[in-house]
């Protein structure tokens, strides 16, 4: 009795674990659950590749980023030698004439101010 008990106790505890639970419940539900594990299969397949586009942009902003950074480094040297050449040599600004030639028809009509042209003699 006692080795016999202990035997069957044994198999029925491993026949137990290895069965399923799914063959318990009706086939309505086990269908309804079969779809829903196939639904989150499709999720987590659409977020991995989610977070992969995720990191491929990440990876080209920081590739763009160094390229404008650089570009900028560039013009900022440029614009501070031009600032250097400018002071050097000193510029004349053109001043733009107070008369007033906003319309067409006082620029068609009135003579514009030309330097005297010299004469030889």
């Amino acid at each position: 009795m006692g080795l016999d008990n202990v035997l069957r106790v044994n198999e029925y505890a491993i026949n137990n674990s290895n069965a399923s639970i799914l063959d318990f419940l009706p086939p309505e539900l086990v269908s309804r659950i079969d779809n829903l594990v196939t639904l989150l299969k499709i999720t987590g397949i659409v977020i991995i590749a989610y977070i992969a586009f995720l990191l491929i942009r990440w990876f080209f902003s920081i590739r763009r980023h160094r390229k404008i950074s650089k570009i900028y480094r560039k013009v900022y040297e440029i614009d501070r030698k031009l600032d250097f050449l400018l002071k050097r040599k000193q510029v004349k600004e053109i001043k733009k004439s107070s008369k007033k030639e906003d319309g067409l028809i006082n620029r068609l009509f009135n003579k514009k101010h030309s330097k005297p042209k010299k004469t030889k003699k």
